[in-house]
Formats: C-alpha cells, structure tokens, sequence
C-alpha cells in the first residue's frame, strides 16, 4: 500500500517554525536585561543579557502540536518492514515523549 505522508511531514514542518518563531521572538537584545531576584555567591546582582524570555502558555499550544506530529510519525509502520517499524512500545518503555509545561 502506498502512503502519502505529505500533510504529516507539513503540519511538522508548520509546528516546528511556530515553536522557532516564538523563542526567536523571545530573544533580549544584548542591550536588554534582567536583574534576577537571586545574587551571585558573591553577593553581586545577577544580570541575564541575550537569553531567551518567554511565557510558557505562548509555548505550549505549539509545543502539543509538534508533540503530536512526532507522536504520529512515531507510530506509523509497514507491515513486515524491520527498518520501518511502530516505535511507540519502545518509546514508551524509555519515559514516552515529555509533555511541555506539565508536571
């Protein structure tokens, strides 16, 4: 049987650059900074410059999208095909794929 995998590899594709897009949004400009509550073990403030700033609920929806996109490829399989077999029993022995901003 042949098997248009087009629409999967796309929605991939899709999900991954919404991801990309919004940690590159996130991104503080050198100029930019962050004094963090915490200091340094000698007592100086902590400063953050050029990392990446995001809310977690601007990740998550595109994160589970993703999630769900390897989750398909990972169960798709042809029969009697040892290089393409279903690999989710084997993920799921190793911890499953890790949900995003869950507990």
């Amino acid at each position: 049987m042949k098997v248009n995998f087009n629409n999967l590899r796309l929605q991939t594709a899709y999900a991954l650059d919404n991801v990309i897009k919004t940690l590159n949004a996130g991104i503080m400009p050198e100029s930019h900074s962050i004094l963090d509550d915490n200091r340094d073990e000698r007592g100086r403030d902590i400063w953050y410059r050029g990392d990446i700033l995001v809310e977690r609920e601007d990740l998550e929806k595109d994160m589970t999208d993703l999630r769900h996109c390897v989750y398909t490829l990972i169960c798709c399989y042809e029969e009697g095909n040892p290089d393409y077999k279903m690999l989710d029993d084997e993920l799921e022995q190793n911890g499953g794929l890790t949900w995003f901003n869950r507990k």
